[in-house]
């Protein structure tokens, strides 16, 4: 029960975000719950792959905030991937391009934030 209610929580901020927007488009709210199911595996796969302590480790030499900071960087990033892949697969969501797709993934990061100090 608690993954359905994640699944839809994330529906509904993929729709917040695409209304904020003008670099994502979806088409309808079953097409946001198609988004949030598919970037959700994708974001899985893509984080193994592209493990953040081998590449926020070389910054841990600046200072412990610098490797914070990549890593960051790099969560937002591999979320952007996801996005942009996630076009890429289904044909009711539509990414104007791998920038936007970043974009989208950091307003998704804080709309679902802002959510969950709502308490949804």
């Amino acid at each position: 029960m608690g993954l359905i209610v994640q699944l839809l929580v994330a529906a509904l901020v993929i729709f917040i975000v695409d209304k904020l927007m003008t670099g994502i488009q979806v088409d309808g709210p079953v097409a946001c719950i198609k988004v949030a199911a598919v970037n959700a595996v994708l974001s899985f796969v893509l984080a193994m792959v592209i493990p953040a302590a081998l590449i926020a480790a070389p910054f841990s030499a600046f200072g412990a905030n610098a490797g914070a900071i990549a890593a960051t960087v790099l969560s937002f990033l591999i979320a952007g991937l996801s996005l942009f892949i996630s076009d890429k697969l289904l044909s009711d969501f539509k990414v104007a391009g791998f920038q936007s797709a970043v974009v989208a993934a950091v307003l998704i990061a804080v709309v679902g934030r802002v959510l969950a100090i709502l308490g949804l």
